[in-house]
């Protein structure tokens, strides 16, 4: 048997796992009502390697927020750094969307979910900005102390009005949530 056959899954590829068996669960379910054993049973591992992969459902929804940005961080158009910072930003933004759009289902159930729970969304705000400074940093967009902070949160709610007209876009060519991408960075500037 080859080393590759006999090796056990590591904490990263159980948290991918995790992160993938979340959102399939999100497609169908609310968020409130999926549980970590439900996460651990449909993935295929056992609860203690759940544990070890990850802390929390929240830890899950971080973990996903994190392989978003990856891919939009390895996806950066080079040819834009000579571009304004605002049409950079728009180009990164877009990049996340892209990167979203298989996971549209499940992120309506979130949204449904935030409705309800406080505690959620204040949870899922943390985990925006974290994102939202990675997305700063990707545009070229380096803001520092209080106005930066005020910076980033004001990136994350008009981001969010974004994500809400995307998940209800039918088009392919998302020209109602370029507009409203558009319409946040006049805002925002």
């Amino acid at each position: 048997m080859s080393a590759a056959k006999s090796a056990k899954p590591t904490s990263l590829d159980l948290r991918e796992q995790a992160v993938d068996t979340l959102f399939r669960l999100l497609e169908t379910h609310d968020f409130k009502d999926i549980t970590l054993p439900d996460v651990a049973r449909e993935a295929g591992m056992r609860l203690s390697e759940l544990r070890g992969a990850v802390s929390s459902k929240l830890d899950i929804l971080d973990a996903f927020a994190a392989r978003v940005d990856r891919q939009v961080l390895d996806d950066l158009d080079e040819d834009m750094g000579d571009q304004p910072a605002r049409d950079r930003l728009f180009d990164v933004l877009m990049s996340r969307l892209d990167m979203l759009s298989p996971y549209r289902k499940a992120l309506k159930n979130i949204k449904n979910s935030l409705r309800r729970d406080p505690s959620l969304a204040l949870a899922l705000n943390r985990i925006a900005l974290r994102s939202h400074g990675w997305m700063l940093s990707a545009a070229g967009i380096e803001v520092p102390g209080i106005r930066g902070a005020i910076l980033l949160q004001g990136l994350a709610i008009s981001f969010a009005r974004v994500v809400d007209v995307f998940l209800h876009e039918d088009d392919p060519g998302l020209p109602r949530t370029m507009a409203a991408l558009d319409r946040e960075l006049d805002r925002g500037e």
